[in-house]
């Protein structure tokens, strides 16, 4: 309150010397016959502290400003790297999904290894691996009571009057 105070004051005097001169705007002309007016020594104090806090706010500016430039800096570094870190995420999905376990190159034993060894997995269909050997491809439910569930159906087939079944899942 005290600067906003000042301020007036300051620009009086700083544009109308009491002798009745105008000067021109630049540096704050110190008087330096204090005596010929009165007050004019703590005119010119005055002026001297309130040029201190000038400098010492613009330095605060300026340390503000500078501050202001490294948030924006490391606003756009997190921005790339949250970029890089999705596509990152998108290459192991795309890698687990089609190579990862679970694929017809890569059968599972169970629903519940796949989620186990991969915990992001979702419902879907996934190869599994019989107990004879045998590649088959079936529904896995990845989200119910914590996933990893097999949709256990036995599937008949009737053919040259032969029953076949294909293989169940064992636990």
């Amino acid at each position: 309150m005290k600067t906003l105070v000042l301020i007036p004051c300051l620009l009086a005097f700083t544009f109308a010397i009491p002798n009745g001169n105008v000067r021109t705007l630049g540096e704050p002309e110190v008087l330096e016959n204090a005596e010929t007016c009165s007050g004019c020594g703590d005119m010119n104090a005055h002026l001297a502290n309130l040029e201190s806090t000038v400098q010492a706010q613009q330095a605060e500016i300026d340390a503000c400003l500078s501050l202001q430039t490294l948030v924006i800096s490391l606003t756009n570094t997190v921005s790339g790297l949250e970029s890089r870190l999705s596509q990152a995420e998108a290459s192991v999905m795309a890698a687990t999904t089609e190579h990862g376990l679970g694929t017809e190159s890569n059968p599972a034993h169970s629903c519940l290894h796949i989620k186990q060894t991969n915990p992001s997995s979702q419902d879907g269909a996934y190869f599994l691996v019989g107990n004879g050997g045998t590649v088959y491809q079936t529904y896995c439910d990845m989200t119910t009571a914590g996933g990893g569930w097999t949709l256990d159906l036995v599937r008949q087939v009737y053919g040259r009057g032969s029953l076949v079944q294909h293989p169940r899942e064992q636990h």
